[in-house]
């Protein structure tokens, strides 16, 4: 397997703790052929570690302080149910977050001491609180390969492309009008209520990879096709 093969992504981390004499910079390289993340000194491109993940790593995401990498494990069918956690303070696996009953973990974004993932073999988003230690919400979006995600700073928005419906998933936390009982008059103390709506943009059989623009107005995804469409969000 060549180089390009094997290095899937590559993230900048920089780790800051009181472990360390000072600052820290590595360079994280998901290798899915070795099934690891080769750590890399910034400066020299020397390698520091290879710390072990398992079976069919794809993803990677680290805490804002640097301290923890987590890495989704998809495997197909039922067999993939795991997101691997690695403390970049040791350089060596920390535990591994069960995911089940949602399984083929894959897009991930680490937010508010929440880590998001998207579990594409059961058309959802969920979302492990790290300190309750526990999946504490759950977004179906009903269509097929709920693949790659963004979460908004706010975390009142976020995006999923739909690899094999050919939708992006465009959800949004709203004020709703009160809902209309079957006598057509509201209570007297009727208010409007909060809830997350779904919005479904067809972009296209197989859109996966995707960005946004700053400031949040574009999204661009990237079709097989040779395609990339723009979504006015």
């Amino acid at each position: 397997m060549n180089t390009y093969k094997k290095l899937f992504l590559i993230l900048l981390l920089t780790i800051s703790s009181i472990s360390f004499s000072q600052s820290k910079k590595y360079i994280l390289a998901l290798s899915k052929g070795e099934k690891k993340v080769i750590v890399y000194d910034y400066k020299s491109l020397d390698t520091i570690a290879k710390i072990p993940v398992g079976e069919d790593p794809h993803e990677v995401v680290t805490s804002p302080d640097g301290s923890f990498a987590y890495v989704s494990k998809p495997l197909m069918n039922d067999k993939g149910h795991e997101i691997a956690v690695l403390n970049l303070k040791t350089l060596q696996p920390e535990k591994t977050i069960d995911t089940k009953p949602f399984f083929i973990p894959h897009g991930l974004v680490y937010l508010n001491d929440q880590l998001w993932f998207t579990a594409q073999g059961s058309k959802i988003i969920g979302v492990f609180d790290i300190k309750q230690n526990a999946v504490t919400a759950v977004f179906g979006t009903g269509q097929d390969f709920t693949h790659l995600l963004y979460v908004t700073p706010n975390g009142k928005r976020f995006y999923t492309t739909n690899v094999e419906s050919g939708t992006l998933s465009i959800y949004e936390y709203l004020e709703i009008p009160p809902y209309m009982p079957p006598t057509g008059v509201l209570p007297a103390n009727a208010k409007n209520r909060q809830e997350w709506r779904q919005t479904l943009v067809n972009v296209g059989i197989g859109a996966e990879d995707f960005d946004v623009s700053p400031g949040g107005k574009e999204l661009w995804t990237a079709r097989p096709d040779g395609h990339i469409m723009t979504v006015d969000l």
